[in-house]
């Protein structure tokens, strides 16, 4: 009797839950999972689409000669998902370049974008111009080297026939160079902006005309200190022009949704996420509005159907809803996630263990809002 009692009691816990009632909730469905053969031994730079192609920016350990010496060289993996649930490593490119005695410590930084037929690589000594018109047979066709400076690596950003090279000098970023691109494989300097001892640590680009960058003075971004949104004109007199500025000691991260611009901030690792709203309709002089609270800060916040979709801290990926100007979160995958990006109705993730050789990529499909139990939500 005691036992029929306690079953029909977890059985009415279980019928009042929130989490087992019908709810009006996002839902995917995992369609694919596609092995990268060839895994960097060294992590991952960026991931992106590319027409039928995901791409993703790696870091390969050359070569060791002493106890702690890692060489390190830039690539980029080309994943064919002309067929959406069976996606194909097509092929890998690897930087012949790399420098001698880099340390594990001061690790390049490797990132990529592509236009057209080309893939731009952020390699040790500059760009590399990467040929892929046939994506299973990649080539080098042409490089690019940064007059006045070298890098160790870097971030590129593309808008049309525009490049915005982040060079890394010195273990940090701190300026950056515009590039025309309208010859492919021919980058022409437009201007320069340094920033002196500021390290650039994030930037947002979907403006033809302004780009606000986050960073500070520190060595590395995580001890940044007295950080600052810079907004910048690019083509202002043909060279790159800071022309205001916001101060923002606790950001963490900034985001832009529509006109408005997020800057979140961290205060401490036990209070709520506070997320600095601000009005775009002068893209020049951002008008703060007010702010509100987040579970969790988020940057780079895409568009995916009518929600969004933002990649967090500690390798968590978030789908939002609008509430007003507020994100509001409705759906969080944890896991290790590295890295995100989203294309029509399908969210492609890169994940894998911690001490594994095996990493790969995972499809989601966005289903229509539908029952979700306790045990399918998460």
């Amino acid at each position: 009797m005691i036992l029929k009692k306690l079953a029909l009691l977890l059985l009415l816990i279980f019928t009042l839950s929130p989490h087992s009632q019908p709810a009006d909730t996002l839902a995917f469905d995992s369609i694919s999972r596609t092995i990268l053969l060839n895994r960097p031994s060294g992590g991952f730079g960026n991931m992106y689409c590319h027409d039928d192609f995901v791409i993703v920016t790696t870091k390969w350990y050359v070569a060791g000669g002493g106890e702690r010496e890692h060489f390190y060289s830039a690539g980029i993996s080309l994943i064919d998902y002309s067929d959406i649930r069976n996606g194909k490593e097509a092929a890998v490119y690897q930087s012949s370049e790399h420098r001698n005695n880099y340390y594990p410590d001061a690790n390049p930084i490797y990132n990529s974008q592509a236009k057209g037929n080309h893939v731009y690589l952020t390699a040790e000594n500059g760009l590399e111009i990467v040929n892929i018109q046939d994506p299973y047979n990649p080539f080098l066709e042409a490089t690019y080297k940064p007059e006045g400076y070298e890098m160790y690596g870097g971030y590129i950003y593309i808008r049309d026939n525009t490049a915005l090279l982040i060079p890394y000098l010195d273990m940090k970023a701190s300026k950056i160079e515009l590039l025309n691109i309208e010859d492919p494989t021919a980058p022409k300097r437009i201007g320069i902006l340094d920033f002196g001892s500021n390290f650039i640590s994030e930037l947002i680009w979907d403006n033809d005309s302004y780009i606000y960058i986050l960073g500070g003075v520190g060595d590395h971004d995580w001890d940044i200190t007295s950080r600052v949104l810079s907004i910048v004109d690019v083509f202002s007199e043909e060279a790159p022009k800071i022309v205001n500025s916001i101060f923002a000691m606790n950001a963490k991260s900034i985001g832009k949704i529509d006109e408005h611009l997020y800057i979140n901030n961290l205060i401490t690792n036990y209070e709520p996420n506070k997320s600095e709203i601000y009005d775009l309709s002068d893209p020049a002089s951002p008008m703060k509005i007010f702010e509100t609270d987040l579970n969790y800060y988020f940057n780079n916040m895409i568009p995916f159907d009518e929600y969004y979709v933002s990649k967090t801290w500690r390798d968590k990926i978030v789908v939002y809803e609008m509430d007003g100007l507020i994100p509001r979160e409705i759906y969080v995958w944890k896991g290790r996630n590295s890295h995100m990006v989203v294309r029509d109705q399908y969210i492609f993730t890169l994940s894998g263990p911690s001490s594994s050789s095996s990493y790969a990529i995972y499809v989601y499909e966005l289903k229509a809002p539908s029952y979700v139990s306790f045990f399918d939500k998460f």
